[in-house]
């Protein structure tokens, strides 16, 4: 008579081990194509290499809470396409849910400052204001608008053009017979949950938010511009220069209010002189 962590231990042992489940899938489905006439090899990945990518999924997903996670429909596509050896396609997923987060990311910000910071052309500047034009940018303009703005940092928005580059040259989205491995596939994932999905906003970022949409609502008063000014001593040098951008682009729209502009003055001398502090430093 077996005890119960003897059934216990037959029962997990019964279970087929991973690589096991890979195999037995790939093989009936080369059986399937074979049997429509289909070409059966060189369409998945390596069972070895999926095992590479699955077996450092869980560490990685962690980096996003739980409450997001249960809604990135593409990262769960990233994972079976992971899983059946079709790294192009997963890489292809993953990319569409960093391009969607970036975008919800840009709306919740701040649109005209980072459509003012995206270095688009001066005529399709014209032609985007709103959150649906957003898909009319390029995934180049979108990352380098985001880094603009401070939505992505420098280091992280040379990884992602490169993420970018390998999306347009190795995954589904174009025709191409290079090879993906499990460890370039995996940690592409953790690149974008780290610089992108799983990223909370900086408080700097947060506090430029809140300072535009001041700028262009309410009224400041010189009483309270130099107090309202005293955050940019934290700012880098380069949002100091995005943030320039975006108070000059608030103050030359058509349709800018008498408030607005009135704002920007006050505003423009203490940031100017928060330029001129940082320059110094940077001669030194």
């Amino acid at each position: 008579m077996s005890s119960a962590g003897e059934e216990i231990q037959i029962a997990a042992s019964s279970t087929p081990s991973v690589e096991v489940q890979l195999r037995t899938f790939e093989a009936g489905l080369a059986s399937y194509l074979d049997r429509h006439g289909l070409p059966s090899s060189g369409i998945l990945t390596e069972v070895e290499e999926r095992q590479v990518a699955l077996g450092n999924l869980e560490r990685v997903v962690q980096r996003v809470e739980l409450e997001r996670r249960s809604q990135s429909l593409y990262l769960s596509k990233y994972v079976a396409a992971a899983a059946t050896g079709l790294f192009d396609a997963a890489l292809n997923y993953l990319w569409d849910e960093t391009i969607v987060e970036l975008r919800n990311r840009v709306v919740q910000y701040d649109l005209t400052y980072f459509y003012d910071n995206a270095g688009l052309s001066t005529e399709k500047r014209k032609k985007v204001s709103t959150a649906d034009n957003l898909t009319e940018l390029t995934d180049s303009e979108l990352i380098l608008g985001a880094k603009e703005i401070g939505l992505v940092s420098q280091i992280g928005y040379k990884h992602l053009d490169y993420i970018r580059y390998m999306r347009n040259w190795v995954s589904a989205a174009h025709p191409n017979q290079n090879e993906i491995t499990g460890l370039q596939l995996i940690s592409w994932l953790e690149t974008c949950l780290k610089e992108v999905i799983g990223l909370p906003l900086s408080t700097a970022t947060v506090e430029i938010k809140r300072l535009l949409v001041n700028v262009r609502t309410q009224a400041i008063q010189s009483s309270d511009a130099r107090q309202i000014s005293t955050f940019f001593s934290n700012l880098t040098q380069e949002q100091v220069n995005n943030l320039a951008s975006g108070l000059f682009g608030i103050y030359t729209r058509a349709d800018a209010s008498a408030t607005a502009k009135d704002n920007v003055r006050l505003l423009t001398p203490f940031l100017w002189g928060e330029w001129m502090k940082k320059q110094d430093v940077a001669l030194e």
